[in-house]
């Protein structure tokens, strides 16, 4: 199952300056895996846009809006696969794991 979303709000602040802007730059689609839905794999895609700082005296021209709430930089998977991961590594513990791949098929 392919999930495509994308952000309504049209203005971004920059991480560095913390100033405004409207300036649309580029997008760019961004994968995640997420948790199974309805017994399927679930692919995430979020069209992601990239802004231009309006200030001059800022180091950073261009940046990217961000969904630190579901989605973290440079990761592959969303925040709640991560804590279902590790939710089933700590009632694994030291047991072999190969006995529960049975109960998680999305390991």
């Amino acid at each position: 199952m392919n999930i495509y979303v994308q952000s309504r709000q049209r203005i971004c602040r920059c991480p560095d300056c913390l100033s405004p802007s409207k300036k649309l730059n580029s997008y760019y689609l961004r994968k995640f895996r997420d948790l199974h839905t309805f017994g399927k794999s679930c692919n995430m895609y979020l069209k992601s846009r990239k802004y231009r700082c309006l200030k001059t005296e800022c180091r950073r021209k261009i940046f990217t809006e961000r969904f630190d709430d579901h989605f973290e930089p440079c990761k592959r998977r969303t925040k709640d696969w991560m804590r279902k991961l590790l939710t089933i590594a700590l009632e694994i513990g030291a047991r072999q794991p190969s006995t529960f791949a049975i109960y998680y098929p999305f390991l």
